[in-house]
């Protein structure tokens, strides 16, 4: 696994708007997607939680889906915003 961290401050200085990939964020088919804009992907165990003026997305499931791996959910919400 290869972890890469940018320091926030650096981030933040780039004037994105940040959206992070999270099972309580707002559902994928509600938002239009301002640019430019960050994507924030991390394990569910290691959540990137602690980002200000982040807002939290995720990916529409059926019920009894527990969750999608990082890759896969990264494909997905890069596509859709894509598409915005």
């Amino acid at each position: 696994m290869i972890n890469i961290t940018f320091p926030q401050e650096e981030i933040q200085d780039l004037n994105l708007q940040l959206y992070i990939a999270d099972l309580e964020g707002t559902s994928l088919e509600k938002g239009h997607f301002s640019r430019p804009l960050a994507l924030i992907l991390s394990s569910e165990a290691h959540g990137a939680r602690n980002w200000p003026n982040a807002e939290k997305i995720t990916i529409p499931m059926k019920p009894h889906v527990e969750s999608l791996n990082v890759a896969t959910s990264g494909a997905i919400l890069l596509y859709e915003m894509r598409a915005t």
